[in-house]
């Protein structure tokens, strides 16, 4: 790859930032010198990089929208009062709060 093409796939494709960021992978001589590292390497790993958390992301929403969907239809299925659950956990949180409140008295850490 020529210097040209680099920064041409620099300043359309890529920031300068990620692709610095794959050098660490690699070794440098006594000089500071990359070892057997040439663009082109590093231009292949960025696009593996862009794949791989293309699938990342597609799978995380995949499994977001099945929890999503499990959730709903546990929802509604279940004949239970939802204000009864909120208010049930609302006392409970007020316990806790005040045995909080009451604890803090008692340390010397803020929070």
């Amino acid at each position: 790859m020529t210097k040209d093409q680099a920064k041409e796939f620099l300043r359309k494709s890529n920031y300068y930032i990620r692709i610095k960021a794959l050098t660490y992978n690699f070794e440098k001589d006594k000089n500071g010198i990359y070892v057997n590292l040439d663009f082109k390497y590093l231009k292949k790993f960025s696009v593996w990089d862009t794949l791989l958390r293309d699938l990342i992301l597609e799978i995380s929403l995949g499994c977001e929208h099945f929890l999503k969907v499990k959730l709903h239809q546990h929802f509604c299925e279940t004949d239970e009062d939802g204000y009864e659950i909120i208010k049930k956990f609302e006392e409970k949180c007020d316990k806790k709060n005040k045995f909080e409140s009451k604890k803090s008295l008692y340390t010397i850490f803020v929070r």
